[in-house]
């Protein structure tokens, strides 16, 4: 059971994800600075396409979305339908990193490079 306090619902937005049939799901994968952005939205696609409960209608979204301090930052948008959100977000995490792993694509991690001044 869950309480609500009135404020709450009278003072903000409610938003029913249930009542939707269908919704986004999104990630944002580092890659390292350096990979074939293009190889990597490929592998991104196949990965993509071999899901069947990703939806061809809205078509899927994949973009160089950032250039972070230290990652190259690719945006994946699909779409889902409602009851399937949850496990398509987890299952695709856990193949794109597999995936990147055997195919040699690195994830970047936060590097400092320190220049040591002479006397």
């Amino acid at each position: 059971m869950i309480y609500v306090p009135n404020g709450s619902l009278s003072g903000n937005a409610v938003t029913n994800y249930s009542k939707q049939d269908k919704r986004r799901v999104e990630w944002v994968f580092g890659v390292e600075y350096g990979e074939d952005v293009k190889r990597v939205r490929a592998v991104l696609q196949r990965i993509i396409n071999a899901d069947s409960r990703i939806l061809d209608t809205p078509a899927s979204l994949i973009v160089l979305g950032s250039l972070s301090a230290s990652s190259v930052d690719i945006m994946v948008r699909v779409w889902v339908k409602s009851a399937d959100y949850w496990s398509v977000l987890y299952d695709i995490n856990e193949i794109v990193y597999t995936t990147f792993n055997e195919e040699g694509i690195g994830f970047p991690f936060p590097q400092l490079t320190l220049h040591q001044a002479k006397d």
